[in-house]
């Protein structure tokens, strides 16, 4: 492993951000993220995390959308219920569920792979760094925001203190754990033109994520 540069922190940090930036919007449209949204400080943050030259065009399409709606209130509205459709109660069923579990082999998704291996996995991670679900949170531990969270503790970790195990660790969780079912989720989002701002949402994390597992600060 070789020694953190200043340059080399400034780039966790960055990450650590847009992380936790994705980590909220999969919570759920807020006001406060949909007001950001507008103001183009969201996208902003996501972009200058990202070198890939496909960032600049979503982050366009990104701010296409969010200024066709006259206030964040209009936009919190429509994303509310294009979030509940796509992610929570659809008719004929949901097709892109935000828990890792859910996704097998082959692009196969089912109710029986709930609670799987995924989930068993990240209660074992979350106790492995002393942490746990937050109170409040009525989620399984392999919701794609939570597994965002152990994500930014790893690389927030790494930034402040240069050990190589936290690193190493997000390289790893990025590249061998997350991508493979968030590409799967990515491939399964349909885009209608009232559902596009989640299928951005979810490309522009694909893109993160594949600059985390490439990363250059390990051998």
């Amino acid at each position: 492993m070789k020694n953190l540069m200043t340059d080399d922190k400034a780039r966790l940090k960055k990450w650590a951000e847009a992380v936790k930036i994705f980590c909220n919007l999969f919570w759920g449209p807020t006001i406060e993220n949909c007001r950001e949204l507008q103001m183009g400080s969201l996208q902003l943050m996501m972009s200058v995390s990202l070198e890939k030259e496909e960032v600049q065009s979503l982050t366009d399409q990104l701010k296409q959308i969010v200024m066709s709606y006259p206030s964040p209130d209009a936009l919190q509205e429509e994303l509310e219920s294009v979030y509940i459709r796509q992610f929570i109660n659809d008719q004929g069923g949901i097709q892109t569920p935000l828990y890792h579990s859910s996704y097998g082999e082959g692009n196969q998704i089912s109710n029986e792979l709930l609670m799987g291996n995924p989930l068993q996995e990240m209660n074992e991670r979350f106790a492995e760094i002393g942490l746990s679900v937050m109170d409040g949170i009525h989620e399984p531990a392999d919701h794609i925001s939570l597994e965002l969270e152990y994500l930014f503790y790893l690389l927030q970790q790494g930034a402040e203190t240069g050990d190589s195990g936290y690193i190493e660790g997000a390289v790893d969780f990025s590249r061998n754990f997350m991508l493979p079912w968030i590409k799967q989720l990515s491939g399964r989002l349909n885009s209608p033109p009232d559902k596009i701002f989640y299928p951005i949402i979810v490309e522009m994390l694909v893109l993160l994520l594949e600059e985390v597992a490439g990363d250059d600060l390990i051998p």
